[in-house]
């Protein structure tokens, strides 16, 4: 193997671990536990996807404050790990008008998307913070980013609740929060041994 070849590798290795793990080696969950855990909750997850969402989770919680495993448990809760589009039904009225002038309403049903990728941020979510759509469902990095952004401003308007302000995440109406709770706490595994 050639001098440069072999720099150009080991720089590549560098850079992305997983692109020279091979089938005999493991990425460590003592060091790595929670792409440990996006493999457990996901066991045909693409390995490079996990490891880059796991170390976007640790980055940005660390950057916002937050606690990554809520987070984690959060997108399982919301998406099952998958970067997916849920879709709703809207009626948007029109008004169709006759050559004498002669106007009518018409509702048109059309089929929408609601909530976007692995958190699930709303559309309207979306546009009030002024996020960019197209790269919220293709980019994992803002996708975390953009959910950070509004876990942090929904924590710190609901500090009032202690330990569960995260929760102002899905919603500020208490019975929706408790339920929220009960469903995102079900993927909730942070290890005893880690402290935030």
């Amino acid at each position: 193997m050639s001098c440069k070849l072999t720099i150009s590798l080991l720089i590549a290795c560098l850079l992305s671990p997983l692109c020279c793990l091979g089938q005999t080696k493991k990425i460590s969950c003592k060091r790595n536990p929670i792409y440990c855990q996006i493999i457990k909750f996901r066991p045909s997850a693409n390995k490079q996807w996990a490891f880059k969402l796991s170390n976007y989770l640790v980055r940005y919680g660390k950057q916002y404050k937050l606690d990554p495993w809520r987070s984690l448990a959060i997108a399982m809760q919301e998406s099952s790990l998958r970067n997916i589009n849920r879709y709703t039904t809207v009626l948007v009225p029109t008004n169709q008008c006759q050559n004498n002038h002669q106007c009518s309403k018409k509702l048109t049903v059309l089929r929408a998307v609601s909530d976007v990728g692995l958190f699930q941020l709303h559309a309207s979510t979306i546009r009030n913070y002024t996020f960019d759509a197209e790269k919220i469902a293709d980019d994992l990095r803002y996708m975390v980013k953009t959910h950070y952004i509004v876990l942090a401003k929904k924590t710190k308007l609901c500090k009032q609740l202690g330990h569960d302000a995260w929760s102002c995440y899905h919603s500020r109406t208490k019975v929706l929060r408790q339920g929220y709770i009960k469903k995102v706490n079900r993927y909730y595994k942070k290890p005893s041994s880690i402290t935030s």
